[in-house]
């Protein structure tokens, strides 16, 4: 039988305790028992979690009390042998049900506990035989585990407390890079504004309002040096979070740390007014609306090659069309390609260039027609805004009506005496302050949208005006930069109107299994109908049979491209050879487009009506 040996157990929960005397003095108490009782404290059978938590039980999960736990349960530690804590507390600090099962699995094999604060050793045998050691131990683990509730609970009321005074003191010093607290303000009431780093965030919003993207802003910060708040350089990450951020319109989200989750969460209302207000609400929530519909992504290039960049598809595959440029003495042309097509898989490859359908569209927004395409769009946003305002009213009702209770049991807290009572109270105030969390993210989320929404519901006239000002602004004498800039606000504007390009370079194609399906229709109505429905039938058979194989003969000639609006409307804008340009056609181009190349099918594209 292995020899009895003796094990030391050291734990504490803050990082900053190793630099104290806890470690010491657990190790100095596991030696002088050891020294004391003739046993020898092998380093080898010391397990430490060092700035682990007991209270949510991880050591007991991943940290080093598991290996220890794993290691009895395997009988890697002999019968007899002893374990030494400085206090039940170092074990866990969980449930006193979930404790006491740590507990009991280890001296269920024989292992004896010790707390090296009192004394007491704690065997299977001798808490079986004392009720009172028992009853003495799970009292321990009761304590443990109330002592951080009761912590928590006063870190809660303290945060209320600072919450409910916010407009006279502020929460913390922590504070945007462009503000200070005034250290000389006895009331901890003042931010003292720092102009030089305001011009500078003032500037990067001002670019992103302009239309210009996260990599192109980064970029640009970076070349001229400019200084970056807490890093050498500027991130495209930080120019996403500044931007991102109430803190520029005033508004203050306070928040407390969950361990559990090892993260931040969201307490209590967003108070407004907390900060300096140093952007206007208009330009705040314009880049909102851009970020959100896709116009700020973060790997984006800075060259805008093509103004409908990922909204265009082949309306016969549904894939992407892609830019292939090709260059001769002249010029530099572009064209859109579908990308199916260009990597040899399904679709046939008919390019088509990419500037003639950006002119043909931008042609197209000086008609008045297009006015009558968005203006539809109004009345559908204002439906939703409508909803959205309710949603968020109703949640707001019900913030109020957890406030109230709060306060109710914020105020009974003091007065109850009985533990148990005391702690189904704490419990029920706990709940009540999550939930008030989820409902204000929702109601956070809710006000998002509405915001978002609200900028993107300007009136029809104004969008397309807003388009047609940047074509006119153009100029052939722009350098590379004021280009890129110009291509790239003008792609922001298009974006809010339109939602996908489908391109169709050879117009409508039938295959010959569509042929050959359309034929069989025909037969199998013809074959029962008589008189004068067969008649027609035949006529109709032989003139749909002639346009489907004449379809075939397709060529660019036959080119156009349907514009599909934010708002469900749709245009086709069709090429006409006898006038050499594009124009708008209500009529309808097919109501289903089947197409295979190489004996593959392609997946059908349906055309939604005018």
């Amino acid at each position: 039988m292995e020899k009895p040996v003796c094990i030391s157990y050291i734990r504490f929960s803050s990082s900053s305790q190793a630099d104290g005397a806890s470690y010491d003095r657990q190790l100095d108490a596991a030696q002088e028992y050891a020294n004391k009782h003739g046993m020898v404290l092998d380093s080898k059978y010391r397990y430490e979690d060092l700035g682990v938590s007991a209270y949510t039980g991880k050591h007991a999960k991943s940290g080093h009390l598991r290996t220890f736990l794993d290691c009895v349960e395997r009988g890697d530690i002999p019968s007899g042998s002893v374990l030494l804590i400085e206090h039940i507390d170092r074990l866990s600090r969980e449930n006193p049900v979930d404790a006491f099962e740590i507990f009991n699995s280890i001296v269920k094999k024989d292992i004896k506990i010790v707390t090296l604060m009192d004394g007491v050793e704690y065997t299977k045998d001798s808490l079986a035989a004392d009720f009172g050691k028992l009853l003495f131990m799970m009292f321990s683990m009761h304590k443990a585990h109330s002592e951080i509730n009761d912590r928590k609970s006063r870190i809660l009321n303290g945060f209320a407390k600072k919450r409910a005074n916010l407009q006279n003191k502020k929460f913390t010093a922590n504070c945007p890079t462009w503000l200070r607290l005034d250290k000389d303000d006895p009331n901890r009431n003042t931010f003292i504004i720092l102009p030089e780093r305001i011009e500078i965030v003032k500037r990067i919003f001002q670019m992103s309002y302009d239309g210009m993207g996260i990599k192109a802003i980064t970029r640009v910060l970076n070349q001229e040096k400019v200084p970056a708040p807490r890093n050498p350089n500027w991130y495209q990450s930080s120019i996403r979070k500044l931007l991102s951020s109430r803190s520029v319109i005033g508004d203050f989200q306070p928040h407390i740390y969950e361990p559990a989750t090892k993260k931040y969460l969201p307490e209590g209302d967003v108070v407004h007014g907390y900060f300096p207000q140093i952007i206007d609400n208009d330009m705040f929530y314009a880049v909102q609306a851009r970020i959100s519909n896709g116009s700020h992504v973060a790997g984006r290039k800075a060259k805008v090659e093509n103004l409908f960049s990922g909204r265009t598809l082949c309306g016969y595959c549904g894939a992407r069309m892609d830019i292939i440029t090709k260059h001769n003495k002249r010029e530099i042309t572009r064209y859109l390609v579908c990308d199916h097509a260009r990597r040899g898989v399904q679709c046939s490859y008919i390019s088509i260039k990419c500037n003639e359908v950006e002119r043909a569209f931008l042609t197209y927004c000086k008609e008045p027609d297009i006015l009558n395409v968005l203006r539809r769009e109004k009345d559908a946003d204002q439906s939703k805004l409508e909803k959205l305002t309710k949603q968020a009213t109703a949640k707001q009702g019900e913030m109020l009506d957890l406030g109230r209770q709060i306060a109710l049991l914020e105020n009974e807290l003091p007065t109850i005496a009985d533990q148990l009572e005391l702690g189904f109270f704490r419990k029920r105030l706990s709940a009540l302050l999550h939930k008030q969390a989820e409902i204000q993210k929702l109601i956070d989320d809710y006000q998002r949208e509405i915001n978002d929404l609200t900028a993107s519901m300007r009136e029809a006239s104004t969008k397309v005006d807003d388009i047609l000002a940047l074509v006119d602004q153009y100029d052939e004498s722009m350098s590379e930069e004021e280009r890129i800039l110009h291509r790239t606000r003008l792609q922001n504007e298009i974006r809010q109107i339109v939602k996908q390009v489908r391109v169709y370079p050879r117009g409508n194609i039938a295959s010959d299994e569509q042929i050959e399906e359309a034929r069989n229709r025909f037969e199998a109505e013809i074959s029962t109908s008589e008189g004068n429905k067969r008649e027609m039938l035949i006529f109709e058979r032989d003139h749909v049979i002639d346009q489907m194989i004449n379809s075939q003969q397709n060529t660019k000639d036959n080119r156009y491209f349907t514009v599909l609006f934010n708002n469900g409307n749709s245009r086709h804008i069709k090429y006409s050879k006898d006038k050499g340009a594009y124009k708008v056609t209500f009529e309808r181009i097919g109501d289903r487009l089947d197409w295979s190349m190489g004996g593959k099918d392609m997946p059908s594209i349906i055309l939604d009506a005018d």
